[in-house]
């Protein structure tokens, strides 16, 4: 019986060693795999601005700096500093979405076409035909699909914009007889 547990205790002993050693194996290989992750990790995207419901991706600041830069860089124009210019494209993006926003809630919606007939009027501006328009947007870096979106979105903040001027200029019907009767 004593020779029975002696060969159950070594069995046990090496069972515990040799199982220790496979856990030290793993977790080795376990930190390893869990450093080659954190070093080949790459940041998809990242919220830059919380504004109501809706939020500012880090991707459309860098797309807004990127077309900022470009158009700087057409006309000459010196660079402020970077952080500078970050800062003031930031703060454009989240005064265009709160005007999104209320245009929205305001119920302003551009159609598609509305939105084809202001294209073909920017083109026909521009001297183009909407074929060109659409090659010089590639040239330019921006696809036709991106530039339909832009554009949607300057109407409705431009519609937006509008409202709100309307709202805020009241004629009273004095000024209107003032106006009717004087001489010029």
């Amino acid at each position: 019986m004593k020779g029975l547990k002696r060969i159950a205790l070594a069995s046990l002993c090496l069972l515990s060693f040799s199982g220790s050693g496979v856990y030290a194996q793993s977790a080795g290989a376990v930190q390893t795999a869990q450093k080659r992750i954190v070093e080949s990790r790459v940041d998809l995207d990242r919220i830059v601005a919380k504004i109501d419901q809706d939020v500012i991706m880090q991707s459309e600041l860098d797309a807004r700096l990127e077309a900022v830069h470009r158009q700087l860089a057409s006309r000459n124009i010196a660079l402020p500093p970077e952080e500078v210019l970050q800062k003031q494209v930031l703060e454009q993006l989240i005064l265009e979405n709160i005007q999104i926003q209320m245009g929205k809630r305001g119920g302003i919606r551009i159609d598609d076409w509305a939105l084809n007939d202001a294209i073909a009027r920017i083109a026909q501006r521009n001297q183009m035909t909407l074929e060109e328009f659409k090659q010089n947007l590639e040239a330019d870096g921006l696809s036709f699909s991106q530039a339909r979106e832009e554009i949607r979105r300057e109407m409705i903040l431009n519609r937006v914009r509008q409202r709100q001027v309307a709202q805020r200029v009241q004629v009273s019907e004095q000024e209107i007889d003032n106006f009717l009767s004087s001489p010029e």
